[in-house]
């Protein structure tokens, strides 16, 4: 009992430091909660130039859906929610080989439910909000199966989204910019991998 309470206090001394500095300039996460290095993750890109900027057209919308969540623009989520959609029917699969092909099929059936639902959902940013946390959980198999888009991306994590269950989020900047909370706990979270090509 005292080890379970003991591993209760520490997380919540870790996830209290997280979430509770909204100073901007000590807002530069370089380090996990445990100050350990973060993971840098190198994944590959396709070779093809059609394929690598559907890649990055599919990125550049999930982003937005993520940009517009943390600012606690409904209307904005739920329009790049529309583009991430229409970003996924549109990906170039011609020059993909028939594993990517059906692995992508997976990934993009799964992604445009969860994205119709958010575009659904306009005037409901708690709904957009937790349909996002499952649509990030979809992306991380995208990402390491087709790359980043050219860019480097984050492997963000709020231990308090989720009823405390904690969920992630992937971002092109250091700084976190909490989606799952909006402006209320902007700052909270934590990087856990970097991602690479």
């Amino acid at each position: 009992m005292r080890k379970l309470l003991f591993s209760f206090l520490s997380f919540s001394v870790i996830a209290f430091t997280a979430c509770n500095n909204n100073d901007s300039e000590s807002n530069d996460h370089h380090i996990s909660p445990t100050n350990d290095p973060i993971d840098v993750i190198k994944v590959n890109t396709p070779e093809n130039e059609a394929a690598n900027a559907s890649v990055k057209e599919v990125i550049d919308s999930y982003l937005e859906v993520k940009g517009a969540l943390s600012k606690d623009q409904a209307d904005n989520s739920s329009a790049s929610a529309l583009a991430l959609v229409e970003a996924l029917e549109d990906f170039d699969v011609s020059t993909l080989t028939e594993e990517e092909v059906v692995t992508y099929n997976d990934f993009a059936q799964v992604a445009k439910d969860i994205a119709n639902q958010i575009y659904q959902e306009e005037e409901n940013i708690t709904n957009q909000r937790n349909l996002f946390i499952e649509l990030s959980l979809n992306f991380e198999g995208f990402i390491k199966n087709f790359g980043t888009g050219g860019q480097a991306l984050y492997k963000d994590y709020c231990p308090m989204v989720n009823d405390d269950t904690g969920a992630a989020w992937f971002s092109e900047v250091e700084n976190i910019e909490n989606p799952y909370f909006g402006a209320s706990m902007f700052a909270c979270g934590v990087i856990q991998e970097k991602y690479e090509e």
